[in-house]
């Protein structure tokens, strides 16, 4: 495994890309990968209505908790794509959701707006 992501760099490397490059790839496949392991856990919510979000909502507020997530938390979701969500996934993205900044963001996405 040390030895493909070595070959992986190194080819990358010779294809002209420089580190801020890989890095930026590298950070937009585990945003991407938090953000597809986030979505559906938001569409599983059910409101206060009783109605469940839908997905072009869904997918603005998982981008609330995605931006809002630190770095470990951001990985940690990001694994879960591999792994499958868990008990503890939907702990993480419960205690994102529930920091003020995150709130603000989800809820404007809840009016649409």
């Amino acid at each position: 495994m040390k030895k493909l992501a070595a070959l992986s760099l190194a080819l990358l490397a010779a294809a002209g890309c420089d580190m801020r490059q890989i890095e930026k790839a590298a950070g937009n496949a585990t945003v991407q990968s938090a953000e597809a392991v986030v979505v559906p856990i938001v569409m599983q919510t059910t409101l206060p209505t009783g109605q469940t979000i839908p997905s072009t909502i869904a997918t603005a507020v998982a981008g609330c908790i995605v931006t809002s997530a630190s770095d470990t938390e951001l990985a940690a979701l990001a694994g879960a794509a591999v792994t499958g969500p868990t008990a503890d996934t939907r702990y993480i993205v419960s205690n994102i959701l529930n920091r003020p900044e995150t709130t603000g963001c989800a809820a404007a996405a809840l009016s649409g707006n």
